[in-house]
């Protein structure tokens, strides 16, 4: 494959392609949540996807994701659903 993407912006379509590609030469039993990722990066205008990464994982599995990053939750409101800050994790006491 050549790739021509000096000084180039991928979109998220190009970007889901080469992830997806170089996804194809390792095991992997959770191709498509790269894709996802890529798509919740570009809408939450991220360059990076590692947040998007848990992010898509825990939406496949039907989780709830816990975050300390207060940018990334607010850049990911409207978009995901069932985030949380850790700061408001309270736990359960007995009494």
């Amino acid at each position: 494959m050549e790739c021509s993407a000096i000084n180039r912006t991928l979109t998220p379509e190009d970007a889901e392609r080469l992830a997806t590609a170089a996804l194809n030469l390792i095991p992997s039993e959770t191709p498509g949540d790269v894709g996802r990722a890529v798509h919740i990066a570009h809408e939450m205008r991220q360059k990076q996807t590692d947040d998007a990464q848990d992010a898509a994982l825990a939406e496949r599995l039907g989780s709830e994701l816990w975050t300390a990053d207060a940018k990334f939750m607010d850049a990911a409101r409207g978009i995901l659903a069932q985030m949380h800050l850790s700061s408001e994790w309270e736990p359960h006491r007995n009494s």
